[in-house]
């Protein structure tokens, strides 16, 4: 999953993010964010509150927070953590969708933003993380060969997995 941004205002953040407190984590960003803070600092908090609800399964919120944030600072989500989040987060709104509510779009949308990172940043560390999710995207969609393929790559490829 998505490892996250070093945030300025709370430094904190990232590690009651890896460790799964949720709950103190989002009390740390709403105060944050309610102090005077540049774009780019809004930015990297909604971009962290964006992570946090995805570890929450609020997908949809998490969603507006990278919305809101590429409004106010558009090269935050020109790095392959962001993209990941973001791809992340559209193929959680598929997997968590209710049987017959899916939106096939929000597959697309996560493969070609895990595509993206695969193009862009050869050296990204965690490219397993990258492949692996494609793969389960492309089993979504009945592509078996391709996703054996990409699970195939991902076992030669660095991961960092923090659940």
């Amino acid at each position: 999953m998505y490892s996250g941004h070093p945030i300025n205002v709370e430094p904190n953040l990232d590690e009651l993010l890896n460790k799964r407190d949720i709950k103190r984590a989002e009390v740390l960003i709403a105060r944050s964010l309610r102090a005077e803070l540049s774009a780019p600092e809004r930015a990297r908090l909604l971009i962290s509150r964006a992570r946090a609800r995805l570890l929450s399964a609020r997908v949809d919120d998490a969603l507006d927070d990278l919305n809101h944030a590429r409004d106010l600072m558009l090269a935050e989500f020109e790095t392959p953590l962001t993209i990941e989040l973001l791809a992340d987060c559209h193929f959680a709104r598929f997997e968590l969708a209710s049987v017959g509510f899916t939106d096939r779009s929000d597959t697309a949308q996560a493969l070609a933003a895990y595509e993206r990172i695969l193009e862009r940043f050869p050296e990204y560390s965690n490219r397993g993380w990258i492949h692996y999710q494609r793969g389960r995207v492309l089993l979504t969609e009945n592509r078996t060969e391709d996703a054996v393929d990409c699970f195939q790559s991902a076992c030669s490829h660095p991961a960092r997995f923090r659940r």
